[in-house]
Parts: C-alpha cells; structure tokens; sequence
C-alpha cells in the first residue's frame, strides 16, 4: 500500500514538475526578445521599441480620441429654481421651476466634424507608417555602417600581419648584409637611430664643421668602407620604411575600433537599447537588387508614399472641415421642457388650483454675426490649398530622391565590378613584386605601395557593397515597402 503511495506521489510531482517548466519556457519565449542573428530581427525590434515609432504612434492612437467627441451632441442643460416665497398665480402658488433643453446642430454638421476628425487620424496613421520607414532606414544604413568596420578592422588585420611577413623579410635582407661585415641589424638599427636622433637635436655651427671634415678624411682615407655602408643603408631603409608602415596600420586599426563603438551606439539607440549591448553582423554582405522592376520604382513611390497619403488625408480632413464651418452659419434648434412646481392656495375654487404646469419648449439660434463664419471658411480653403501645394513639394523630393537613389545604385554597381578587377590585378602584382624583392631585395618601395593601394582597393569594395545595399534600402524607404 506504501509503495503504491509512493509511485503515486512521484508521478505527481513530476506532473506538477512538467507543467511548471512549461509554463516557465512559456513565459521565456513570450517575453524573449527577437533573435539577434539578422538583420530583419534588429528592424522588427527597432519597430516596436525605437522611441519616435512609440510616439508617432501614440499620436495615431489620441487622433482617434477626437471622433467621439466632436460626433456627440451638446450637453443637455437643466435649470432649477426654487421661490423663497411662492409666486402666486391664478392656479396656486408656484413654488419651483425646472427647465431641461437640449441643442441639437444643423444637420449634418456633427457628420462633417466627425469625418474630418477620422481624416486626421488618417493623416497620423500615415506619419505613423512613415516614422517606422525612415527608421527602418537608418537601422539598416547603421547596420550596414557596422558591417563596413567590422570587415574593415578585420582587412586591416590580416594587413597588418602581411606586413609584419613583409618586415621579416626586410630584416633578413638587411641581416644577411650587414652579417658580411660582422654587425648584427638590430645594433645596427639603433646605431643609425641614435645618430639621426643626435643630427636633429643638433649642435654649434663650429662643432658641425668639425664633424664634416672629420668625416670627410676618413672617407677620402677609407673609400671602400664608405661605399660598403651606402649600400647596406639600403636595406636599413627598408626595414625603418616598412616599420613606418606598420605604425600607421595600428594606428588606423585603433582609429576603425574607436569607430566601431560610435557606430554601436548610434545602432542601439535606434533600438532604444543600452549603448554597450553587443550586435551581430553578416560575415558576407551580398550584393543587392532593386525590389521591383526600374520602370516601376517612379510610380510607386508616388502612390505609396506615406507622406503623400498624409496630404492627402490633411486634404480631406480641411474639405469636411469647410462643409462643418458651412453648417456651423445655421441655426441651431433645442427641444426642452419647463416643469413647475404649484402648490394649493387656501380659498381659491379654480380647477388648476395646485395642479404643477408641464410646458414644453423650442428654441433657435441666430448666427446673424457672419463675419466669422466666412472667416473659418475662408480658412479652411486656404488650409486645403496650402496642402495641395505641400503635396506638390513632397512628390517633387520624392523623385528627386528616386534619381539620388538611381545613380548611388548605379555607381555602386560600376565599382563593385571595378574594384574586383583591380583587387585581382593588385595581388598579381603584389605577388610578383614579392618574389622580385624575395630574390633580388629591389623594388622594396613599390612592394609597399602595392600592398597600401590592395588595401584601399579593398576598402573601397566594401564601402561600394555597402552603399548598393543603403541604395536598395533608401529604395524600399520610398516605396513603402514591409518588412516581411
């Protein structure tokens, strides 16, 4: 009996177990943020937490509040008076008086309030929609802006550990020649340092005087050793040169880091993020096409944009408001009641003597005062005039950001395709100078600038890549195009 129980009571508890995890990994999954292995994630989050969106969005949503309220009829009045000392009257003394009207507006202008507020809520959903585009946007152009130093900080790595190759292969150069004379390159590096050093220090004039013919009877004593130093000088120069270079790299390398975390900052503030929180980028960034055919892109920008929409919901909304100010010039009617209180009076024999006085009541405005009127009528004209024109103007940069848009795209196609031939041509190049110097030791200077304009080359393949894809992406921008 214990023994069943306990098998009971453990299959219980590993129920009670069960659910208890699932429920927990419910609530992870519904609270877990996106993945951030992508793009589109980092954009999808960026919709739902970037602060501007938030707010545009809150706009949208107070817009809507507005409907009710000015599609809703005035608020009934009730009046309530009560005689300290009764009213006599012929039937009876009236002791209270109650009054309730309630206006009504000219027909059809609670209509035309009512749309024109739906109009303008309209018009905020579109700035909605359009703050989610333009920051969609800028999170893919800071995306891509990360991408850039990430592969540049990368490419400026493996150059740097080219170079240090290239460094070796100059101090070996320059070893196995100063080995002929029996002085070993590292003293010999510092002795050409701490000379260069002590020349730019300086001394007197009569000590350099000094110093030149002193030098210049020991050349004139020892030619053969002079001509023996001016040519192992060759190698020391590469080797300092190419050590120049190596400076400049890590400088450039702590300058694309520093640059880095600039970027990530700009990134996830468009998150609404902590700055230091980590973002992951594409190893490989793909060349990008157009979302639609070329012949297509003008007219669809156009008809969906965002902004056009807004001007032309603003348009609507300022049309129903000059039909509402038209309706507002007409009277206004009320229907009400007036109930009064009669008390009896002692003595009088007439048959409505206490009975209370139901009357009811109609009453009507009289805009007789017209200037105001033609005033808000004239304002609304102006109004609607002043959004057409402002449609006009949006359309105009519209296309002009179309034909921007165009030929970004079109040189960046032009220089992926010739920065690729020249990265090909440059390693060639680069190859052969390396085995010229690894044979001969000469060219020394053209094998560093070969392997600075690879580097630039390279550099200028990435940024052309990411500058297709900002194109595409401004693209998608004016085409009002969802993410999926």
């Amino acid at each position: 009996m214990n023994t069943l129980y306990n098998t009971s009571l453990q299959r219980f508890q590993k129920a009670i177990l069960l659910l208890f995890g699932f429920l927990v990994l419910i609530h992870v999954v519904m609270k877990a943020e996106p993945s951030n292995d992508s793009l589109k994630s980092y954009v999808h989050y960026a919709t739902r937490h970037n602060p501007m969106v938030q707010s545009a969005y809150n706009d949208y949503l107070a817009a809507l509040q507005k409907m009710p309220q000015v599609g809703s009829l005035p608020d009934p009045q009730l009046t309530m008076g009560y005689f300290l000392s009764p009213m006599e009257l012929i039937g009876g003394n009236q002791r209270a008086d109650i009054k309730l009207m309630q206006m009504f507006p000219w027909f059809g202008q609670l209509k035309a309030a009512k749309d024109e507020a739906s109009k303008m809520a309209l018009a905020k959903y579109e700035q909605f929609r359009q703050t989610g585009f333009e920051t969609t946007y800028q999170v893919k152009k800071a995306w891509y802006g990360l991408y850039r130093i990430d592969k540049e900080i990368r490419l400026v790595e493996d150059n740097l550990q080219f170079t240090h190759s290239l460094e070796q292969l100059a101090m070996t150069n320059f070893g196995v020649a100063a080995a002929g004379k029996g002085v070993s390159s590292n003293s010999a590096i510092q002795q050409i340092a701490s000379s260069a050093s002590n020349n730019q220090s300086g001394g007197g004039m009569g000590s350099s005087s000094n110093n030149t013919s002193s030098q210049s009877s020991q050349s004139m004593n020892q030619p053969a050793t002079g001509m023996s130093e001016a040519s192992n000088s060759g190698g020391l120069v590469n080797v300092l040169k190419v050590k120049m270079s190596i400076r400049d790299l890590e400088n450039q390398l702590a300058f694309l880091k520093d640059q880095k975390t600039t970027q990530m900052t700009l990134f996830n503030s468009l998150l609404n993020r902590k700055p230091e929180t980590p973002v992951l980028v594409a190893d490989t960034l793909q060349s990008r096409l157009l979302p639609v055919d070329l012949s297509m892109i003008a007219d669809s920008i156009v008809q969906h944009s965002p902004m056009v929409k807004m001007l032309d919901a603003e348009g609507a909304a300022y049309t129903a408001k000059k039909r509402m100010v038209t309706k507002m010039g007409y009277p206004m009617f009320g229907i009400g009641v007036d109930y009064s209180v009669i008390d009896k009076r002692p003595g009088n024999t007439s048959m409505m003597n206490g009975k209370d006085m139901i009357m009811p009541m109609l009453t009507l405005t009289l805009p007789i005062y017209r200037n105001k009127y033609k005033s808000m009528i004239k304002e609304a004209e102006l109004s609607r005039l002043s959004t057409y024109q402002a449609k006009q103007n949006v359309t105009n940069n519209l296309l002009v950001s179309y034909s921007e848009a165009l030929t970004a795209f079109n040189d960046a196609e032009r220089r992926i395709t010739l920065y690729k031939g020249q990265i090909d041509l440059a390693q060639r190049t680069l190859s052969l100078l390396i085995t010229g110097f690894s044979t001969s030791g000469s060219k020394y200077d053209e094998l560093l600038r070969m392997e600075q304009q690879l580097l630039d080359y390279r550099f200028q393949l990435i940024q052309a890549v990411v500058d297709q894809s900002s194109a595409v992406a401004m693209f998608e921008n004016l085409m009002a195009v969802d993410e999926p």
